[in-house]
């Protein structure tokens, strides 16, 4: 994992390259994710790491201890909304676990829709500004999480099969006038629409790739 630090009044770049050797717990990493807090995290293949600027701190599963990380092959991070500062929330390959700040354990959070309980890959999760946690995965599509009403809404090719031609979803994001963009493992990009809780479908390979969107970002100008 390294980090690149801006150099003022210059266009150099310096970076620090940290691996298990510096107290990583893998050098797999599959997120890097800065927190309300301001700690960086870095979910890996071995394990969660919480960095202070100094060092690192690690989080793993441990056997019989129902408040320890319940699977240590991470492959998403998220704050519980755009302005907590007490629970994370960590995607990883057999579902969503969450971190408390204040006491520092972690909980599962059994994804239940219908009858049906799922403990998908979680590609990754975004709260937006109006209590929801948003969460992308591997063969269940895209689910949404009230956090008011504790209950998912799952969207997926069954549902949209317009949109989804598979149930994987690699990436959301909230742009800054607070929309929901979902990248689907296909040829779309979608927008969400609450008004009718429905998405807008952009097919992006017939003027961008024809490769599956794998990762999409905004760009904030100052």
């Amino acid at each position: 994992m390294s980090f690149g630090i801006g150099v003022a009044h210059s266009s150099a770049l310096r970076f620090r390259h940290f691996t298990d050797m510096d107290g990583l717990s893998s050098n797999t990493v599959r997120c890097v994710y800065q927190d309300n807090m301001g700690y960086i995290w870095a979910g890996t293949n071995g394990g969660l790491n919480r960095f202070n600027s100094y060092h690192f701190t690690k989080f793993y599963t441990v056997k019989q201890d129902s408040t320890s990380l319940g699977n240590s092959n991470i492959y998403s991070i998220a704050d519980e909304s755009p302005t907590s500062r007490g629970r994370v929330w960590i995607g990883a390959v057999n579902g969503i676990y969450i971190f408390d700040n204040a006491s520092g354990h972690f909980s599962h959070l059994p994804i239940v829709i219908g009858e049906r309980e799922l403990s998908p890959i979680i590609f990754s999760m975004t709260p937006d500004h109006n209590g929801n946690m948003w969460i992308a995965t591997l063969g269940e599509g895209l689910l949404r999480y009230n956090l008011e009403t504790k209950s998912f809404t799952q969207y997926d090719r069954q549902s949209h099969p317009q949109i989804f031609e598979r149930n994987t979803v690699a990436k959301i994001i909230i742009d800054s006038d607070r929309n929901v963009w979902v990248g689907v493992g296909g040829r779309y990009i979608c927008r969400y629409n609450a008004e009718i809780d429905d998405f807008a479908a952009f097919r992006v390979e017939d003027s961008i790739t024809h490769q599956p969107i794998s990762r999409i970002s905004t760009i904030y100008e100052d």
